[in-house]
C-alpha cells in the first residue's frame, strides 16, 4: 500500500522490511531489518512517472533496542521482590508504631517505595508499549499528601557529597 500510495501522490509513512538473508549456498544467515521510505516521482510538468524508494539497514539498531528491552524487563522484574518486602515493612511497622513522628517518616517510607515500585512497572510497560498493549489505569491520589511528603523529603535530600539539595534561604510551604 505505500508504493501504492506513493505512485497516486499520496504522502507515505516510512516503513520497516524484514528479509531472511542467505550465504552463498542458500543457508539461512539471519534476518535484515531496513527502514524503507517511497516518495513519488515527477517528471517536467508534475505528472507522476513512478516511485522513488530509499531504504536504510537497522538490523543492528533493532538487535540492540530488542536487547535493551530484555535486559530492562529482566532488571525491573528483579527490582519488584525487595521493593515489595520495603512497602509490606515499612507498612507493617507504621501500624504498630505510636509515636506519631515515626509513624508519619514510616508511611513516607512506604509512599516513597510505592512510588519506586511503580516507577519499575513503568519500566516494564515500556515493553509493552512496543507491542501496543499497554493498558493505562486512571487512580484518584491524595495531592495534598503527595505535596507535603515531597516538601518533607527536600527538606532532608542530599546531594552525592552530603550537600542538602533545597538551599536554607528556600523556604517550601
Amino acid at each position: 500500500t505505500v508504493l501504492r500510495d506513493a505512485l497516486h501522490g499520496q504522502e507515505t509513512a516510512n516503513f520497516e522490511l524484514r528479509f531472511q538473508s542467505r550465504d552463498s549456498d542458500g543457508k539461512p544467515l539471519g534476518v535484515v531489518v531496513l527502514l524503507l521510505s517511497a516518495t513519488a516521482r515527477l517528471d517536467s510538468t508534475g505528472a507522476i512517472v513512478g516511485v522513488v524508494s530509499i531504504g536504510q539497514d537497522i538490523t543492528e539498531h533493532k538487535s540492540l533496542e530488542e536487547r535493551k528491552m530484555r535486559f530492562m524487563a529482566v532488571v525491573s522484574h528483579e527490582l519488584r521482590s525487595p521493593i515489595h518486602g520495603i512497602c509490606g515493612l515499612s507498612d507493617t511497622l507504621a501500624l504498630s508504631e505510636k509515636d506519631a513522628t515515626r509513624q508519619r517518616k514510616l508511611k513516607m517510607i512506604t509512599n516513597c517505595s510505592t512510588r519506586l515500585l511503580d516507577l519499575v512497572s513503568n519500566i516494564m510497560d515500556i515493553s509493552s508499549m512496543r507491542t501496543k498493549s499497554l493498558k493505562l489505569n486512571i487512580e484518584p491520589c491524595n495531592l495534598t499528601q503527595l505535596v507535603e511528603e515531597t516538601v518533607q523529603m527536600l527538606n532532608h535530600a542530599t546531594d552525592k557529597h552530603g550537600r542538602p539539595v533545597k538551599r536554607p534561604a528556600v523556604k517550601l510551604v
